[in-house]
Formats: C-alpha cells, structure tokens, sequence
C-alpha cells in the first residue's frame, strides 16, 4: 500500500480507503467470501527453473536473480489478484476483475462470472482481435469504425471481447464503449466490454496484487507509468480504463504476449455453445500469428469473421487470400489456383514478414476453406454505413442468431435496406411483433425504418396509443434538452391569475387529470407545455377532441367529485376560466387517440427528430397547418436554446423551422396553383384538429412573415378587404361614395356562391387536376347597381349593395378614420382653447364619450378572443403593437379625467399636461393608418424597429450621462445642497450637449449676471442662481464627453438604425404583408357605427347575448323582431347565405374531407413533380459530366480503343481460322481496321469542334 498524500494523515487516509472498499464491493457484498475465494485463488504457475536466454534472463522473461530463491519459486500458491480496478479516467465507474491460469475451465469460468459479477447472457457477442498498433488506419478509417461499435453498444445484451490494453484497436473499442455514456450523461449501460489481458505484460500490475480479501478498489496509478517509460525498461501496456470487466491470465511469464490467446478462444466458444438466440461475430483488424490461429479455430466452430481488408497485417493477408481463390461458379466455396502458395508467401514476406516455419499459408488455407463464414471488407471503399452493413451481414451468418436480433441490429446500424430484403422478407422475420420495434425507430430518427414497419403492416390507429407516446416522452436522458425543457414547464410554479389562486392551488397540479395516472399527467403537462410555446391555450392538444371521453353520467359524477374537492371556490378569474372552456369533461384512463399520427409528429417536433417528424408530418391530416404548428414550436425552442446559450443547437433548430415554414408555403402554393377558390377557403376554415384555429390565425400569431406574404394569402385578404365590390375599385372612390353615395351607383359588385355549393361541385371527384384548374375555378361575375330592391340575374339590388358596401372592411376603415379625425380635431379644439378648473365644456364631455366607447370596444376584443382563461385572453391581445398602445394611451386619458377632479386650481397644469401627452398619442395612433398603403407601411414598422434600437442606446448613453454629469457638477457646483434641482443639474448640461448647446461659459466659469457666490444665498434656493467655480479640467473633461458622444454613440445609433433600416427595406414586402392582416382583420370585426356611437352595438350585441343563453325569452317580441329583420335580410339582400365570419370558416365534416383531399392530392402532385425534376437535374448532370470526359479523354481513349479493338478481333479470327485462310482475313481485317481508324479520327475532329458550345 503506498503512503498517504502530503498533507493528509494517516488515519485520514485508512478512512478515505475504507469508505471506498465499501463504495465499490460489486462482487463482494453480493456472495459468500469463502465460495468467492474459491473462484479466485486457483493455484498459481511461477517459474522455478532458470533457463537462460542470450541477453542472460530467463526464458519465462524474469532476470537470473529473481530465482536465486528457489524455494520461492516451487511452491504453488492461491491468487491474489482480484477484487475491483479504480481508473482516474472514467469516474466513479469501478470495473471488477481476476487473475487466472490459462488454463481454467472456462465452463467454471463462466459460471462464476454470472454469479459474482451478475453478468447475464449476451444477446450480442463481437469479438475484436488484432495487433496492438494500427498504423494502417487512418483517422477516417478509425472513426468510422468506432461509430460502427457505438452504435452496436446501444443493443441490451450486447458484450465486445478484446484484448483490454489501451493500444490498438482495444482503445478505440473503449472509446466507442465510453462515448454514449458521456453523451447520455449516465453511467446505467448495458454494455460488457471484457477485456482478456495477459497479466505479464501489464504496466502496473504490482498494484492489482492484494491480501487474500482481494482489492477494493485496485487503484491505477497512472504515475508509475510514466516512471518506467523513463527507466527505459521494454514497453508493457496498461489497462484500458472504459473496459466494465477484466480477465488477466498468467502463466508466470512476463512480457510474452499472446498468453491470454487459448483461454480467450475457449471462453468465446463456451459462449457460442451455451447462449441460445446470441449473435456473434469476430471482427479482424490487422494482426499477427496469433489472430491467425484464432480466426481458424472460430470458422471451424462455425463463428463467422469480418476481416477488414486495409488494416494491415493478417488482415490484408487473408483478404489477399480471400480474393485470390475466388471462384467465379459459387461464392461459396474456394478455388485455389496453381500458384496459391507462391502468390502467398511473396504477399506474407512483403506484409509482416513471417517466417517459413509458421506456416501461414497452411493455415489460410484451412481458414479458407470454411469461405461462407469469411467477409472481406475494404475500408478504402466505404463509410460508417457500409461498415455497418458489413458487420450485420457477417452476424447473420450465426447460425444461433435469430431475425429479432437481426432486426435490432439493422434498426441500431440503419440498414433499413437489409431489414427489408433479408430479415423481413423470410417467414421468421414475418413473425416478428413490430410495435417495439416501431418505438425505437422513432426515438432513434430512422425514418426509413418507421417507413419500413408501416408497410410491412403497422397501423397508427393500434400503435399510437396513449402508452406508446408516454413512453416516447419519457425515455430521454435527463441531460437532453428538450426532455428538459418539458421537466422545467412541470416542475414551474405558475402563479398567473387566471388559473390559479390561493383558494384553488391544490389545483396546480395537472388540472383535471387524475394524479395517480402517471402517462395522463404526463400528456397533460406536455399539453400544457405546447400551449405555453404557441401562446394559444385551444392548441393544448390532449383535450376532449382526442380522446374518447367518459359517458354523461361517470362525467357529471367526476364534475360533482371535482367541485366537492375545490372547496368554496369564488375566484372570479378562476370561474370564468372554468365557464368559458370549450371542454369540461374528464380525461379518462381508457382513452385512445383519435388522431394519433399528429401526436407523434408534435412528439417528434418537439425532440427535433427531423428525418421522423416530416415523414409522420406527411401522414398527418391538414399538412399545412400542421407545418406551420411545427414551425412554431420550433421557433419557440430556438429561442429557449439561445437564452440557455445552446447557441449551435439554436442555430439548427431554427434551420429546421425554416424549413416548415417553406413546406407550408410550397404546398400552399401549388393548391393556388390548382384552385384558386379552394385555396383560399383553407386559409380560413376552421381546424378542429388544432384547437379550432385557422392558417390565417397561426401565421399571424407566431409571425411567420414567408407565409402570410405568399400570393394565395394576399389575395385572400384583398378579397375580405373589399368585400363584394370588385377588386379593381379604387380607394378613391370608395372615399367618393362615402361623401356622396350616388356614386355607389357606379361601383360593380361580385356575385358569388356560398362556400357549401363550390365545394359540392367536386363530389364526383373532389381533386381537380392541375392541368383542368384553370377551366374548374368558378369565375367571378360581376353586377351593376339596380334600383330595383329584389336582385335580378345581371343586377344587384340597391339595398343589397348598400348592405355590401358598407360592410366592406375598407369601407368600415375609411368611415372610422373620418369620424377619428373630427374626433382629434375636437379632442385638439378643447385642450387648445377650452381646457379649465372649473367645469367640463361640452367638447370634452365628447371627448369622455368617446373615448369611453373606445375603451368598452378594447373590453369586447379582449372578451371576444377564442382563448379559454382570461389570462390567455389578455396576453393574446397585448401581443398586438396597436393593442399595447392603445392601453398606454387610454391610461394617459384616464389618468388625467382623475387629476381633473382631484387636483386644485394652483395644480391643474398637471391636467393639462396629461390631457396634452394622452392627445400627443392619439395622434400617432393614426399612424396604423398607413399600414393599408404599400409603400408607407414599411417605413411605420421601421420607426417601430428603431425605437427599440434607440431604447438600446440610451440604455448605453445614460452611463456617460451621469459619469460626465456627476463630474461637471462636483466640479463647477462643489459641496452642492441635496434635493431634486441636484439631479437636475447632474443631467441637465451633458443631455443638452449631445445636441450642440456646448455650456462654455459655465464650463470656462465665466459669471453671468445675475449669480451669486455668497453660500448663504445659493443654499438658500437650493443652489439655484449658483456662480460655477473656476476650474480649468472641466473645459477638457467636456471636450472628452463630446468626442465620445457626439462622434462615437451618435455613429453607434446611426449605425443600428442603418441596419435596421436594411434588415427591414430587404423583406419590406413580407413586413408589409404581414402586418396588413391585423388591419384587414381588425376592421372586419368592427361594427360600421364609430365611437361613440358604437355603443348602441354593444348593447345590441348584449341583448342577443343574453337571449341566446336564456332559452325562456324565445317567445320574446324583441327576438321577433330579429327574426323579422333577418327573413327581410334574406329576401333583400342576394346571396345572404355568405359565411358569417370570412376569417373562420366552420364547414361540414363531408366538405372539410373534401378540402382535406384537396390539400393532400397537392402536397402529392408536389412531392411527384419535385422527384421528376431532381430525376431530370441528374440526368442533366450526369448527360454533362459524360460529355465533358469525352471531351477531355477521347483524344487519349482513341488509340487505346483502337488497339483493343484490333486485338480482339485478331484474337477472335485467330481463335476460329488456320492457315491461308487466316492469312486472307488478316488482309480483310487490316482493312476494316483503317477504315474504323478513319472513322474514329473524324468524329474526333467533329467533338473537338463543338467543345465550345458544349462548354458554353
């Protein structure tokens, strides 16, 4: 035992070794001692007889004076060696180990190791044999080879066997072992990587002998090795320390290798025969003598080989051999030629230059004769997946493998290709269940594999239940990003109002899912946690819609349940929320999925499983909405990945967003392409998949500007924008008839069909045809103005074209824009000329009512919003910019109607400057005036931009604002009196000088008239009126604020508003296009009456309200009266049977299925046109490349293939004529030879003349 560290004493460090032995008893406390010692102390082999070698030691490797001793050395005695190894490099991981004699009974062997160190049966055997050093690998050849044998280490039951130093290809086989643990940030593996080392060639292994309790832990020290490299003694390897077991045989020598060689065959071949359903392969990486003689014993026991063909040493041997005795009538068998041998020894010689007497080609000779047991593979030809495949292909051939096991290992080394042809194709591959398959398909990202399973006959509906997902979910590392990221959204104590209160906390948990229920609490969080990234509480996707619910009876009961386990709840927030949910019913243990494929595309969405997420997203109902879903979420987790400064993970997550974003727009696009009318209707249709919302809605939500600029979009919005009238009206004379509306008289109006009827044309076949989209589309029709009040066939009525006209969202603009400017021109009147203390004038009692009713309408958004809970409702509408400020603006005016009754008349310039400020806003809220023109609309969200830019900066400047303010100060004004004017004058000279009032006379201390410099005087007025101090640093000081002001943070501002400017000038299509939807959508919903006269619409909106919630007033006359007005609605106006709300459109199932066909038959139309056109690029590409090598090659091809084609014929015509008469065709040949030379040359000269135009 070496000495305890400096510092440390030596009680300290028994304890210190104590605690460790009890740490790490892997063996000891599992078994009994005495049956352990058993195991391990068998009897040892030391030397005791001296036969010197020529450097004067011994033949067994030890020196002359080890055996001076004799007596020492002919005795045998128990082992000490076992116990369990601590490595520095791998952690808290301990690995057990033992010493044995070369020639234990490996049945005992195996026994023992099953018992003491639990190691259960493989499921999966790789044995990697070769020489120590791998010259002949390259880093390229060694990476792929590590990825091939990390991803076999993620198979459960998986064991790899080397020789357990860390030199070769050992180390790279605990390194493949090592590397997914460290990825996984967890040391729970499954994985046995046994290392069966020789005990005398080991560095260090004094410190593996022990008293007869063994050693716990063994430590490594890695020290000593460096100490003997400097001794300069021969090279003995250490231990590799990412090995989990180790098995060091000694025979007493040292320093001979390949000892551990019989025991390690024998053990491998006990495993083969005694571990049923096991696959097992032997992987030759270069190699000596020695591997030779293992790889003959294991194709004669029928364990196949992988030799790796560019690896060097008894690799590259057999693989020469291999290829040399190939026979071309069956693979299957060898064929050695006359020169065999010879051939040999010449590639031994020239390989690693063995000697006659070992007998190399006898035994590749014996090898080869078990053939269909070889796999050559070059490592010169391939990558990770033709490794891969090379191995899966090789473990096939065992014959105790089954096809699950089979199919395991393709799936881990995605070989979807072998899977398909070789596993599944053959009666037992068809017996396989593969539903658990399907799982690790998905969590592994093999696309091709889940493509795979669902053709070989795995449905969505029976696999996509609630505990497939669950466990999907669930089985991450804790280290994974997005696992954490759903771990953080549960654990998170919400405190908003509108869920949760104190007398209804209890409820935080997961809200009506019953707790016990581990995969439901589970979905529901993960619901809850889409909803949170989208913002939007309806796209919690675990709700009613998707689940088959409890019956009425169970449900009220549960309700019952519930409420009795709330309390006397009386949170107003709490019960509106409750109220106003579309869902009150109970998520039941039972429940399966309605729409399964969706959840697992979310699922694959939200772990970024890229290659799975777009096959399911190609499965799934409704394509776009569904990518513009992902898009979404992605984006939203770009962001969490950027604030938790997972940079390039936030970078590809974004990339993967963008890619969404096109998808969505690509297939949007070719549905314009092939129905206009079609196109525009999935735009607006409500989804019920997604919570009831619409494209429109989920483009305008998460800004996704690509989308919402594409043309069917636009065009979408122009149409809602102008209503029935024709879309080539001008604003104008819009504005014109509103003025003077007999000018109505001379607008033209569209007559369309309901939406119910164009989708019922395509019953006979709902997918209409690109190349028929044009002549399918219905065409718009347009009709004058009659002054009938009944429409006829080429005329509209005039009350009908009242009603249209101003309903049209423009019209509704204009008219409030109006009645906004005589509201701002009296709102200006009244605080300009007519604002006192005393009572109120009639002007501002409008400017009350009016704004009044501006705050009402603000309440009936908020109420209005599709969202469940208030909180949502109100965060919904704060996203909006105008939204943000007109709450801002209305906040102003209210404050100053307070102040108004609550200051005097000595303070009532406080009302007024308020009253100036709120008007000050009112004003530049027109400006969302401009975001219906083109070209000014950019310019606003410019100005909104560089706002923020500007806050940015003043964050910066207000730092050399108060450093310069406060040395001005302390400088002219020393030992100033304390109060407010003091902070006014820290700030007062360095703002104003930002803008060139430079304050040299105060700065240079030059009196004006008027101060004083009695300090009585000036403390009496608080330092005002105060002479500034002569100082002569302060001239400098300011010369040095003015440089850095005026010359550096002005530059600085001006360059952040310049690339602002440019960031948006780039898109200000899109920006224009996007923000136009919030106008468009806006003034939809508003009533045509204008503040205040919008209030007679609130109260009428109320009383239909509260007539449609109470069914004992439907014989009232007001209801009568309704009635009335909207069968004279229907019988005045055409077409009254037009959507109620252009913006969501709620559709029969049989019509939305239509529209769904539609979408689907596009997104396959595009996906085919997209494969002719990559089909035609490559012919196109390869078309050129052939070109282009004749070109460059025909010139030095000519005489080559001019001189083969003579020898063939020669050889041919020889082969077949004798004598004169091959004299005679030689003569005919010599001829036809020259003309061909002719023709050649010719058609030479004709390539070289169109290079030109080939190149061009």
């Amino acid at each position: 035992m070496s000495a305890p560290a400096h510092g440390m004493s030596q009680s300290e460090s028994e304890t210190d070794e104590k605690k460790e032995k009890q740490d790490s008893s892997q063996i000891k406390g599992k078994s009994d001692e005495n049956e352990l010692e058993n195991f391990i102390k068998e009897k040892q082999r030391k030397c005791n007889t001296y036969a010197p070698k020529k450097d004067g030691n011994c033949q067994c490797g030890y020196n002359k004076e080890w055996h001076e001793k004799v007596d020492d050395h002919t005795q045998q005695f128990p082992y000490t060696s076992f116990g369990e190894i601590k490595f520095k490099e791998n952690g808290k991981r301990y690995s057990p180990y033992i010493r044995v004699n070369p020639k234990t009974d490996v049945k005992f062997l195996w026994t023992k190791m099953k018992e003491h160190w639990e190691l259960n049966r493989p499921k999966l055997l790789i044995s990697v044999t070769g020489g120590a050093k791998i010259r002949n690998l390259s880093q390229k050849h060694q990476l792929n080879f590590k990825k091939s044998l990390m991803n076999a280490a993620t198979i459960k039951g998986a064991w790899i066997i080397t020789g357990g130093t860390k030199t070769g290809v050992m180390k790279l086989v605990g390194e493949a072992v090592t590397d997914p643990i460290l990825t996984n940030g967890t040391t729970d593996t499954n994985i046995v990587a046994l290392g069966i080392a020789t005990w005398g060639c080991l560095a260090n292994r004094e410190n593996f002998e022990g008293d007869n309790q063994g050693l716990w832990p063994a430590k490594n020290n890695s020290a000593d090795l460096v100490n003997r490299k400097e001794t300069g003694d021969e090279p003995e390897v250490p231990l590799d320390p990412n090995h989990t077991h180790f098995i060091l045989v000694d025979d007493g020598s040292i320093k001979k290798y390949g000892v551990e060689r019989s025991l390690r065959d024998n053990l491998e071949q006990e495993l083969y025969k005694h571990c049923e359903n096991m696959a097992v392969v032997k992987i030759v990486v270069g190699g000596g003598n020695n591997t030779m003689n293992s790889i003959k014993k294991s194709v004669s026991n029928n364990v196949p080989v992988l030799v790796l063909q560019g690896s060097g040493g008894a690799a590259d041997f057999i693989a020469f051999g291999y290829h040399l005795s190939k026979c071309k009538d069956n693979e299957e068998e060898s064929n050695f030629p006359n020169d065999f041998e010879e051939k040999l020894k010449n590639k031994a010689k020239f390989v690693l230059g063995w000697k006659p007497e070992d007998k190399i080609e006898e035994k590749l000779r014996d090898i080869l004769n078990y053939r269909k047991m070889i796999n050559v593979f070059n490592l010169n030809e391939a990558d990770t997946k033709d490794i891969n495949k090379a191995i899966l292909c090789a473990l096939m051939k065992a014959k105790n493998s089954n096809a699950s096991l089979h199919l395991e290992l393709a799936l881990a080394w995605n070989a979807s290709e072998i899977a398909r042809d070789e596993i599944l194709d053959h009666e037992e591959g068809k017996k396989i269940c593969l539903e658990d398959y399907m799982c690790k398909a998905l969590m592994q990202d093999r696309a091709d594999f889940v493509q795979l399973f669902l053709d070989q006959g795995v449905s969505f509906t029976k696999f996509g239940t609630k505990e497939r997902l669950y466990q999907l979910y669930s089985e991450h590392p804790p280290t994974d990003f997005y696992y954490r990221q759903i771990e953080k959204f549960r654990t998170k104590k919400k405190r908003n109002i509108s869920g949760y209160c104190i007398c209804c906390r209890k409820q935080e948990n997961d809200g009506n899912v019953n707790g016990n229920n581990k995969e439901l609490a589970m979905l529901a969080s993960v619901g809850k946690f889409i909803a949170d990234l989208l913002r939007d509480e309806s796209m919690n996707t675990f709700t009613e819609h998707e689940f088959n619910m409890e019956d009425k009876k169970s449900e009220q009961e549960n309700h019952n349940k519930r409420d009795q386990a709330e309390g006397n709840c009386h949170c107003l927030w709490h019960c509106w929320a409750k109220n106003n949910s579309k869902s009150d019913m109970i998520l039941t243990s039972k429940c399966d999925f309605k729409h399964p494929e969706k959840h697992f595309f979310l699922w694959a969405i939200l772990f970024n499983k890229k290659e799975v997420a777009k096959l399911l997203w190609k499965m799934t109902k409704n394509q776009i909405a569904g990518a513009l879903v992902a898009c979404a979420l992605l984006k939203r987790l770009a962001v969490k990945a950027a604030d938790d400064e997972e940079l390039e993970l936030s970078v590809n997550i974004q990339e993967h967003s963008q890619k969404y974003e096109d998808l969505a727009t690509y297939v949007l696009g070719e549905c314009y392409r092939q129905n206009k009318d079609l196109a525009h209707k999935l735009l607006v249709r409500e989804l019920k998949m997604y919570g009831g919302t619409t494209l429109f809605t989920l483009a305008d939500a998460n800004e996704l500007m690509k989308f919402m600029g594409h043309t069917c979009c636009q065009t979408k919005l122009n149409l809602i924008w102008k209503g029935r009238m024709a879309q080539d009206t001008s604003s104008l004379r819009i504005f014109m008839a509103i003025i003077i509306p007999i000018i109505m008289l001379r607008i033209k109006f569209r007559n369309v069909n309901k939406v119910e009827e164009m989708v019922a044309k395509n019953k006979v076949k709902p997918v209409i045809e690109p190349s028929k989209s044009e002549t399918s589309q219905n065409k718009d029709i347009f009709s004058s103005v009659g002054i009938n009040t009944i429409p006829s066939e080429n005329q509209i009525g005039i009350i009908s074209a009242i009603y249209f006209f101003y309903r049209t969202p423009i019209t509704v603009f204009i008219i409030h824009n109006i009645f906004y400017l005589m509201f701002l021109a009296i709102f200006t009147y009244f605080v300009l000329t007519d604002l006192y203390p005393g009572k109120p004038s009639v002007l501002e009692y409008i400017t009350w009512a009016t704004t009044g009713t501006m705050l009402i309408e603000e309440i009936r958004q908020v109420v209005t919003r599709d969202e469940h809970s208030v909180m949502f409702k109100i965060c919904s509408w704060l996203r909006g910019m105008w939204n943000r400020f007109d709450l801002l603006m209305l906040i102003f005016f209210l404050a100053s109607v307070i102040l108004r009754f609550v200051l005097n008349e000595d303070q009532f310039s406080w009302t007024r400057i308020t009253y100036s400020i709120a008007l000050a806003m009112y004003y530049l809220r027109f400006m969302q005036v401009f975001f219906a023109e083109k070209h000014i609309g950019p310019k606003v969200i410019m100005i909104k931009n560089m706002i923020v830019d500007l806050l940015f900066f003043m964050v910066i400047f207000v730092i050399f604002l108060l450093s310069f303010g406060i040395v001005y100060q302390a400088n002219l004004f020393p030992n100033s009196v304390p109060s407010w004017y003091l902070l006014k004058s820290v700030i007062y000279m360095p703002y104003w000088q930002l803008y060139g009032e430079l304050f040299l006379d105060e700065m240079e201390s030059k009196h004006n008239d008027g101060c004083v410099n009695n300090e009585t005087v000036w403390r009496a007025t608080d330092g005002q009126g105060r002479c500034p101090a002569d100082n002569v640093l302060v001239p400098l000081l300011g010369a040095i604020y003015m440089i850095l002001t005026n010359i550096l943070l002005i530059n600085l501002l001006i360059a952040m508003f310049s690339y602002t400017f440019q960031k948006v000038q780039e898109q200000s299509e899109n920006v224009w296009r996007f923000y136009r939807f919030s106008l468009v959508q806006e003034y939809y919903d508003r009533p045509l009456f204008c503040p205040p006269f919008i209030i007679i619409i609130h109260v009428i909106r109320v009383i239909k309200y509260v007539f449609q919630k109470n069914d004992w007033l439907e014989c009232s006359p007001i209801l009568l009266i309704i009635q009335f007005v909207k069968f004279v609605h229907s019988k005045c106006i055409c077409d009254a049977s037009e959507p109620d709300n252009e913006f969501n459109l709620e559709l029969s199932e049989e019509d939305n299925d239509r529209l769904t066909l539609f979408e689907n038959s596009a997104l396959e139309y595009l996906n085919s046109s997209q494969g002719l056109e990559l089909e035609t690029v490559d012919k196109k590409v390869t078309t050129a490349h052939e070109s282009h090598m004749v070109h460059t090659d025909v010139k030095d091809d000519t005489g080559n293939e001019m001189q083969i084609h003579k020898n063939e014929l020669r050889n041919e015509v020889q082969t077949q004529l004798n004598g004169n008469e091959v004299a005679q065709m030689m003569q005919m040949l010599q001829q036809i030879l020259r003309n061909q030379e002719r023709s050649m040359h010719t058609s030479h000269l004709e390539i070289s003349d169109i290079s030109p135009s080939t190149d061009a």
